[in-house]
């Protein structure tokens, strides 16, 4: 536990973001291949929609789908199917991440991307509090819709260009 809350800490306090034209489709590739979804019983959906390339930063890219992956896997211990749709405008590359696991009660959501916060028995909390940094970083959007028991959705909104946000 020391060693995640010193590892989140170094995290929020020295990370360098680097800029470039980055393959969201390759950058999921690499991350779905670091889990084993056939032996947790999951089923994985990914879009076959062709995808722009965006700017950002793949090392943090691939920790912001790492842990969003894993969250959504631990949500089904006893399996389910995860979703992942993407969609295109002038402006953004919007993603989509569903899985039908035991989804997050609504007066848990507001408190889900604060560091050390988690309803979970193992870990520290600080998977969803780097991945919302890492969308802030990019200038981008996250939400998060769930139904207790019915699973959640996570939605991300990721530039296509490195421009200012202006934000409402």
């Amino acid at each position: 536990m020391v060693s995640g809350i010193e590892a989140y800490v170094g995290f929020a306090k020295q990370h360098d973001i680097n800029f470039n034209y980055v393959d969201v489709a390759e950058i999921i590739s690499e991350v779905v291949a670091n889990f084993d979804f056939e032996s947790k019983n999951i089923t994985l959906q990914l879009s076959d929609k062709q995808l722009s390339s965006i700017v950002g930063d793949k090392k943090y890219l691939k920790e912001l789908f790492y842990n969003l992956f894993k969250n959504a896997m631990e949500a089904m211990p006893t399996g389910g199917s995860i979703r992942v749709t993407f969609e295109t405008d002038d402006r953004y590359l919007k993603t989509s991440i569903e899985d039908d696991g035991c989804g997050i009660p609504e007066n848990e959501l507001n408190d889900i991307y604060d560091p050390f916060y988690t309803s979970k028995m193992s870990g520290v909390g600080t998977g969803l509090a780097k991945v919302y940094m890492i969308v802030e970083d990019h200038h981008g959007f996250i939400s998060v819709d769930s139904v207790e028991g019915k699973g959640a959705k996570v939605c991300l909104q990721l530039p296509l260009e490195r421009r200012q946000v202006v934000r409402v």
